[in-house]
């Protein structure tokens, strides 16, 4: 038992490589592996956040010329279009009906607009 431990001590500190790998498991609990997953799962995130402000945003860019009112409303459409369309392709994950991923993007994605609308009313921040 004592003498097992040591030679497994002995086996796992020879290789430094081993060792860290280890000792990272140990005082951490985590792994190269899921390091690994969690920088993919930002970058992903990172990449999604970018393209879903485009969304609201090249409204802005490409018709600046619009009345700033008609402009927040067209960005609204194209915004909730870009809701739809992202939750749509969700489905590629998913595997779940493209109609209702994409349906369920656009109400969550509302009700987070008409909650943000409805504190900016509150606060006296007009559009």
């Amino acid at each position: 038992s004592g003498d097992v431990l040591e030679q497994i001590v002995a086996t796992i500190t020879r290789d430094a490589e081993l060792w860290a790998r280890e000792m990272a498991i140990a005082e951490l609990g985590t792994t190269e592996l899921e390091q690994e997953s969690e920088l993919k799962g930002v970058l992903i995130i990172f990449v999604a956040f970018i393209a879903g402000s485009m969304f609201p945003t090249l409204p802005y860019m490409a018709l600046q010329f619009l009345d700033p009112n008609v402009l927040f409303w067209v960005a609204t459409v194209v915004t909730f279009f870009g809701l739809f369309l992202v939750g749509a392709l969700k489905k590629v994950v998913t595997g779940q009906n493209w109609i209702k991923s994409g349906l369920e993007m656009l109400i969550a994605g509302t009700l987070a607009f008409l909650a943000s609308y409805g504190i900016g009313l509150l606060v006296g921040v007009s559009v």
